[in-house]
């Protein structure tokens, strides 16, 4: 990870699937990643680990790639929806987009079901480093 709202970020991309709070509705939660050695990487599918509904999923959120630094600037790849249940074939809620090649992924989370703090899961991407 490059940089972010707050550093609980870095629990979601560590494998352990226990939740984390990462920040307030107040605060516009936000996270930039920074693939390995900084290169580049295409992807089109995004996943988080929703393993019980509850007001601090979150629920609007939106995806920005970007290549010049981990300040910007960033391109929409689009805006998501994850649902507040658990899909009961995998308690990961996957996200398609068309492919896009970058050296950064941010994250921009805008609203949960109706919690003040959110709290995420694990986070995964998917695709090939360059």
């Amino acid at each position: 990870m490059a940089a972010s709202s707050e550093a609980a970020w870095l629990k979601l991309i560590s494998g352990d699937e226990s939740g984390a709070d990462v920040g307030s509705f107040l605060s516009t939660p936000t996270a930039v990643f920074a693939f390995k050695d900084k290169r580049p990487a295409t992807f089109d599918e995004f996943r988080i680990l929703i393993p019980e509904a509850g007001k601090s999923n979150v629920k609007d959120f939106e995806l920005l790639h970007g290549n010049e630094s981990l300040t910007g600037p960033f391109e929409l790849i689009g805006k998501f929806q994850a649902q507040d249940l658990i899909i009961l074939e995998t308690p990961y809620q996957k996200f398609k987009f068309d492919p896009v090649t970058a050296k950064y992924l941010k994250v921009i989370l805008r609203s949960n079901y109706g919690y003040a703090w959110y709290v995420l899961y694990q986070i995964q991407l998917f695709g090939v480093l360059q």
